[in-house]
């Protein structure tokens, strides 16, 4: 049984260069062997392969074997600062927390992409953006940034992400997704609300946490971006003044956080033991003994 005290120990333990590395190495060598369902079998280069080659991902990434000194320092900088950024920001007050979590979350998924992928020198940018009209606020996703990065591996590696072009079908085949909701988007605010509203109530299904993630981390994002550079309207919005961006819905999203790093550890985790992504990443929950345990067959 695997228990979030193990899951932190071991996130802590993968912030040293020389641990990440020995770790990185057993990941690497299970990298052409996880079947991540009875169908869905195939290699992650292949995968890589082919979203490079229907043009569906931005740039042209490749699959880290053997990351060099750099990329090691990297990674585990990232995870380390994502780690300090989610414990500042679970403590901090309504008017900066946001701030705090959403570089926790950039970072800790950063990490969780850097594992996987190389994508050489990608834009520096966020992925979203939040533009005001007079119709209020809207959100957009863009084709390139660290949230599109992190969306497309997600689809790639077998997890359904509504905001992705990619769709693998169950022979590991990727094609174009006819989601509405794919980037590139322009959504209001309300709608943003709304989606997250869904999710939360699709208990049924089996990729509703991750749904959830996805839409959490975009929440988090709006929400650094109005303790940023619109203080004025995040002091209404804390305050309960501001009757068409409901706190509750940001609130919920912050109490993910530090789920979200869990997952993103005990993911990488999973992959060193054999277990695949998709499988660590839906299976994981917020209970202390929750009785996830990796097998050498791929499942929990």
């Amino acid at each position: 049984m695997i228990t979030k005290s193990e899951i932190d120990d071991y996130g802590l333990s993968l912030e040293l260069p020389s641990f990440y590395s020995h770790e990185h190495d057993k990941l690497s060598r299970n990298l052409d062997e996880w079947s991540f369902s009875t169908l869905e079998k195939g290699s992650l280069s292949d995968r890589i392969a082919q979203a490079i080659e229907t043009g569906l991902i931005d740039g042209e990434p490749t699959v880290v074997r053997q990351p060099s000194a750099e990329h090691i320092t990297r990674a585990t900088q990232l995870l380390k600062q994502g780690r300090i950024f989610i414990q500042l920001g679970t403590e901090a007050q309504d008017e900066i927390k946001p701030i705090l979590l959403y570089y926790g979350l950039s970072q800790t998924w950063g990490f969780f992409v850097a594992s996987f992928l190389d994508h050489g020198d990608p834009p520096r940018t966020h992925g979203l953006s939040v533009t005001s009209s007079t119709a209020g606020f809207h959100v957009k996703m863009h084709r390139s940034g660290a949230f599109t990065r992190l969306v497309d591996l997600l689809a790639i590696l077998g997890i359904q992400s509504q905001y992705s072009s990619v769709l693998l079908d169950d022979t590991g085949k990727i094609s174009e997704s006819t989601s509405e909701r794919k980037y590139p988007f322009d959504i209001s605010l309300g709608t943003l609300h709304s989606y997250f509203a869904e999710h939360w109530k699709m208990t049924s299904s089996m990729h509703q946490g991750m749904l959830l993630d996805q839409d959490s981390y975009m929440l988090t994002f709006v929400a650094s971006f109005f303790a940023r550079y619109r203080p004025e309207i995040w002091k209404r919005i804390v305050e309960g003044l501001d009757e068409d961006t409901p706190m509750i819905s940001f609130r919920a999203a912050f109490k993910r956080v530090p789920l979200m790093y869990r997952k993103a550890v005990a993911a990488f985790m999973g992959a060193v033991r054999h277990s695949s992504p998709k499988n660590t990443l839906l299976a994981y929950n917020e209970d202390e003994g929750h009785g996830m345990a990796f097998t050498r067959d791929s499942h929990i």
